[in-house]
């Protein structure tokens, strides 16, 4: 089993060598980074992200949570996970139900992908 071996910094990733009962050796792979469109997220959009290192067999799980600049009158959306591949990730912002049109965007999101 080696070392740790990753890149840190706002998009990066963390190589963790494991010793899987059914496998063998692996490494899993913690991927982490944002995604903040010109003008914030738009309804019923999706959008992709591309890990900032590939997984070598397959992404298992990722997370997004929302960012606001501003702690009043924000978030009109929500942001689901759509679909995730070896090299990247589908995003979708969606309306939250009762969100009024005058509310502002919010800025964007960030993310967390987890697989081997």
């Amino acid at each position: 089993m080696g070392r740790f071996v990753g890149s840190i910094g706002g998009n990066g990733y963390l190589k963790i060598p494991v010793a899987d009962v059914n496998r063998g050796a692996v490494s899993a792979i913690i991927e982490w980074g944002s995604l903040f469109p010109d003008g914030g997220l738009d309804l019923s959009t999706t959008y992709d992200v591309t890990w900032p290192t590939a997984f070598a067999n397959s992404c298992l799980w990722s997370i997004a949570t929302l960012a606001n600049s501003e702690a009043v009158n924000t978030g009109k959306v929500i942001i689901d996970v759509v679909s995730l591949t070896r090299t990247a990730g589908v995003f979708r912002s969606d309306r939250i139900g009762g969100a009024l049109v005058t509310q502002k965007r919010n800025d964007g999101f960030y993310w967390m992908a987890i697989g081997f």
